[in-house]
This record gives C-alpha cells, structure tokens and sequence, in this order.
C-alpha cells in the first residue's frame, strides 16, 4: 500500500520530474502475472516539438507595409488610368468648360444704343451640338433698328461647337434705366453632347450702371410756407431720352400736415399724373397747391417719382426712371394775408372777360413783437392782363410795374403794426375784352402779392421779414346764343296761313346759332320745351344736329366741341296749331332757350340763354306788321 499523502499519479509526476535516476514506484502484486524484478531507469527527457518553417514573403512582411504597397499600387493605377485619358482623349462634357464672354460698355446713359458682343468657346475635349444662346434684356428695352418696338428678348442659334472653338454674337439694343442703376442681363446658353440626348446649360451675365435718368424732374417751391397759408409747388417732367416716352406718369407723394386745394392738370388716379407721350427734350409741368398746417420749423417732403406705365391707363409707374424730395420748412406767417376776388379767397378764379373784379386784401400782424413799416405789393401779369384797367381805392397803382402799393405813404397805419393789429386794402381791374383776347391761348392774370415789414428779432437788432402770395385768374370764354324765328328764308320750306287762324296749322323756321369767343368749349347744346299747341315736325337742318324727346317735348341741339372764335348755327321747324283762345295773340312758339357747354380752359361752366320766341316773326325779310296775331 502507498503512503495515503501521495496518489499514484503524484508519485509518477515526482520520479518523471526528480533530477537523476527514478526508481519507479513498486506496483501492486498481481497474481496473475509474473513476478518481474525491476530494472533500474534514468531521468526523462521531454521529446523535441515538432519543426515549423519560418513565413517568408508577402506573409512575411508587417502588415503596415503591406498597407503601403496597396497604397502606390492604388496611386500608380490611378495616374496610368489619367494618363490613359489625357492621350486617349476624354468625351466628358462640362459646363464649365462652356466659356461665355460678354463684353459691352460699363456705363451708358439712358436710351443709348448698346451694343453687346457676346462670345462663346468650347474648352471640353468633345464636340457641343444644337448650341443656342438666350438673352433676357431689361424691362423698357427698344430695338435698335426700331425704336418704337419692345425688345423683351434675344435668341439665336450657335449650332455646333467643336473643342476649342469659338463663335459671337452682337445684341443691339436701346436701354432704359433709372440714374445710377446697375443693370444685369443673364445670358443662357443651352446644347448637347456630341452623341447624346442629354442637355447642358451654361451661365453668365452683363452687367451695366446707368449714369443719366430718361427723364429729369425739377421742383420749383417755397423753402417755407406759413402754417395755413395757401402755397404753389411746380414739378416739371423733362424727357432726356433719344426716344419718344410713351405713358409717362409723375406720382406724388404728400407729407402729413398737408391739404390739397387744386392741381393742374388733375391726377389720374389718386396721386398719380398722367403726362403720355414724352417727346425726346419735350416737358411738362404740373402745378399743386395747397396748405400745410403744423408748428413753428417743422419739416414737411414732398416726394415726386417719374416713370414709364404699362399703358395709359394703369394705375401705377411700373418703371421708375426718376425721384426727387423738396423740402418745405413750415413757417408762422408774421403778417396774415387773404386775398380775395369777387368775394371768393380760391387760389384760382374764374372771371368773364371785359368785366371788372373787385379785389380785398386783409392783414394781420401774428407776432409778439410790433412790425414797422409794413409794404404790401400785389402784381399784375398775364396774356390776359390790361394795364390800363387796374384801379387802387387806398393804394397806389404804379403803372410802371404794373404794382399796387399799399404802404405808409398810402395807409398810416402800415407805419406800424401792433401784435394783433389788422388792415385791408380794396382794388379793382378789368382783364382784356373778348375782341383783343381773340387768339390768345389760355387768357390768365397773375396776382402775386409780396408782404415785406421789419420786426426787431431775439438779439435785438431789427430784421426784414417777408413772404408771398400767388392768385390767378383765368378768363372764360364768352358764347353769345342767339335764336329767332323764319318763315320766308333759311334752307327750310312752310306752310299754312300767315296771320295764323285758329284750328289751322302753320309752320315756322327756328334758327338758332352760337358764337364762342376765347376759349375752346366742349359738350355745347341747346335745349328747350314746346307748348302743348306745338308739334315738332322733324324736318332738320343740318339733318341730325336736333333731336326731339315725346315724352317730355324737349328739343336738344347738340353743337358738340366748338373751337374759340368758331360760329355755328342749325335749323328746325315746328307747326302751330292756334286755338280760338288764342285769337287776337302771339302765341308762344319756343319758351326761353338754354345753351349750355363745358370751357376746356378753365374747366368751368358755360351758360347762356335767350328769350323766348313767339309768332311775330319781325326778323324776316317778308314780315308785315299785324302777321304774328292769330286771326280768325
């Protein structure tokens, strides 16, 4: 038996493992076997491990070196594929390599002709096929060759490009644009790839400042206007274009604080004038006046705009071309004045001509401060205007000038005016007559009324202060309406019996005929209603001047437009049927006639009327006293 510390395969560990000679353990007795004696071993040597061949080539090699072959390999490949296609020759196609060059002034002045040559090369290394190029011009371009035609677009073909080739192209066009604008054009140019259908697009752009507006504006008012007081501001449109500008329109823009009174001509739409065509160096003017109200300094802009509209009957500029801000410094007046003719204080007034108006003019001192030696001037100018007709009641009237003078030679009290203190002056004149107004445009007489006093100021020292008023007053026209009453002459024919007898019908000839004198009128009739005893005939001479409404018996002749100077006159005939009522009278044949027109100038209206007619025809030729009484 073995010791109970040490198993069997502990004791063959220890005798394999001990340094020298082992004796192996004694083993068990079998009794079936033999009894050997044991042979004594030596020490056991563990047997060689089996022999492995070292790795060698590219197993042999680190892997960060295996990296960096695969790395030039990678690098060699791809310069040897690069260099295939450099002299083999790519067939790629960029449209980057599609060069467009357009070349044209930097700077033009509105309307110029422009030329602008565009150029274009192929620098792919394949042929471009079905090239176009595409140019978007500016809104308000004309045709060079044509420059009253829009000129919207340009497009033309440039066909094939082979590599390296290169074609142009020259657009001639007139171009607008406003002062110091930068204009760009895009230019498009679209082809396809040799062999294939698909399509390229290639882009650029010409780019142009405008050094001068087609149109300038200038504005012509007061650097202040006393809160209140009625003032004049004048813009002027001047087209600087080679062209004719057509619906050209100014709008206005008004501060607050501001009250529109009148303008000339009226807006079209809101704040928006209508000028139409400008011819190139033709101008127009328009005229506003009005009030501003707010305090001592204040500031007030008025801001102006001219342009180009989509047609003449937009709302809107579409194509601004030139803006301009006047400036208006509100002022308290230091003398109030109002000015007024025929007892209306209107900037502008209406008056015949021939005929007198009679003029006021009153004045208040507004300041804190005593105003010495107060002048107050009103001028007198106009085509209308007679010198010889101008009557001052407490003024001087220098003829010289044509002035009226109200100072303290003429009313002491001008010497010195109190804070508070008031004053009038009383005047009158007569524009021309009709007669010597004959052929002149637009009759008008001015009134500017200049105020002018010394006011002593906050350091002190006496100062001139002054100001300005402005009236105007336009001279209508005169239309003399006459009619009367035919039987023997005029272009119409009557019948029946002359004395008229009762029950009987007779026919009469009405001429009725109109004179204008000054200015152009529009809208020009007459009209008039016949008593129950009449009956229009409807004979008509010219024929369609009259017309006749049953329902109401009205007769109305439409002369229409009547240029000044113009005569015009129409017939008609009507038929009498006297009643024995009537006998031993004249009846009524046309009761009191009206003509009424429209004066284009003034914008006023024109009324005229004339008696009524009756059957004492004394007019004509043949008449006999005692044929207008109806007699039985």
């Amino acid at each position: 038996m073995l010791p109970e510390s040490d198993s069997p395969l502990e004791s063959m560990r220890k005798r394999l493992y001990a340094p020298g000679s082992v004796e192996a353990p004694p083993l068990a007795p079998r009794h079936d076997i033999p009894r050997q004696t044991p042979q004594p071993q030596q020490g056991w040597t563990p047997p060689p491990p089996p022999t492995v061949k070292p790795p060698h080539g590219w197993k042999a090699m680190p892997w960060a070196s295996r990296f960096l072959v695969i790395a030039v390999g990678f690098f060699v490949l791809a310069g040897a594929t690069a260099a295939g296609l450099f002299l083999l020759g790519g067939r790629d196609i960029s449209a980057e390599k599609v060069i467009i060059d357009p070349d044209g002034p930097p700077t033009i002045s509105s309307g110029d002709t422009v030329a602008i040559v565009i150029r274009v090369k192929n620098e792919n290394p394949a042929t471009i096929t079905n090239a176009n190029i595409f140019v978007d011009l500016p809104d308000g371009t004309r045709e060079a060759m044509d420059k009253s035609r829009p000129y919207d677009h340009y497009t033309d073909t440039l066909g094939n490009l082979g590599p390296g080739q290169e074609t142009s192209r020259t657009v001639n066009a007139v171009i607008f644009g406003a002062q110091n604008q930068a204009l760009t054009i895009p230019i498009r140019v679209e082809y396809k790839a040799e062999g294939s259908n698909a399509s390229f697009v290639s882009e650029d752009e010409y780019t142009v400042t405008v050094t001068t507006s087609p149109i300038s504006l200038t504005v012509a008012a007061p650097n202040e206007a006393a809160t209140g007081e009625p003032f004049t501001l004048i813009v002027t449109a001047r087209s600087n274009a080679p062209v004719p500008l057509e619906h050209v329109g100014v709008e206005v823009a008004y501060p607050p604080g501001f009250t529109l009174s009148s303008t000339d001509p009226r807006p079209s739409s809101g704040t928006l004038f209508s000028i139409g065509t400008l011819e190139p160096g033709q101008q127009q003017s328009i005229t506003i006046r009005g009030t501003l109200s707010g305090q001592d300094t204040d500031e007030r802009v008025f801001r102006f705009v001219s342009g180009t509209r989509t047609s003449e009957d937009a709302t809107e500029i579409a194509l601004p071309y030139a803006s301009t801000d006047t400036l208006v410094q509100i002022a308290r007046p230091f003398l109030a004045t109002t000015l007024t003719l025929n007892r209306d204080n209107a900037d502008t007034v209406t008056a015949p001509p021939g005929e007198a108006v009679s003029g006021v003019i009153t004045w208040q001192n507004n300041l804190q401060v005593p105003v010495s030696d107060a002048r107050i001037t009103i001028t007198f100018s106009g085509n209308a205007f007679d010198p010889s007709q101008v009557y001052a009641q407490s003024g001087f009237y220098r003829s010289s000038d044509s002035t009226i003078l109200f100072s303290k030679d003429t009313t002491q009290e001008l010497a010195q005016l109190l804070p508070g203190n008031t004053g009038n002056g009383a005047f009158s004149f007569t524009p021309k007559s009709a007669a010597a107004l004959a052929g002149v445009l637009n009759p008008t007489v001015m009134l500017t009324v200049s105020i002018a006093g010394n006011r002593v100021g906050e350091s002190g020292v006496p100062e001139t202060v002054s100001s300005t008023v402005t009236k105007t007053v336009k001279v209508g026209t005169e239309v003399q309406f006459d009619s009367r009453v035919l039987r023997s002459v005029g272009p119409l024919t009557n019948t029946g019996p002359v004395p008229p007898r009762p029950n009987v019908e007779t026919t009469y000839t009405i001429e009725l005929s109109a004179v204008n004198s000054v200015n152009p009128i529009a809208g020009a009739q007459a009209s008039m209603t016949l008593p129950s005893y009449v009956r229009f005939t409807g004979v008509v001479s010219p024929a369609g001047t009259v017309t006749y409404d049953e329902r109401t018996r009205t007769v109305t002749w439409r002369a229409n437009d009547l240029a000044d100077g113009a005569t015009v006159r129409t017939y008609f005939q009507v038929a009498l049927l006297p009643s024995v009522s009537q006998n031993g009278i004249s009846p009524i044949l046309i009761p009191e006639q009206t003509f009424t027109a429209t004066d284009r100038f003034t914008k006023g209206q024109v009324q005229v009327t004339a008696d009524r007619l009756t059957t004492q025809f004394s007019e004509d030729p043949a008449y006999m006293p005692g044929q207008g009484l109806v007699t039985q």
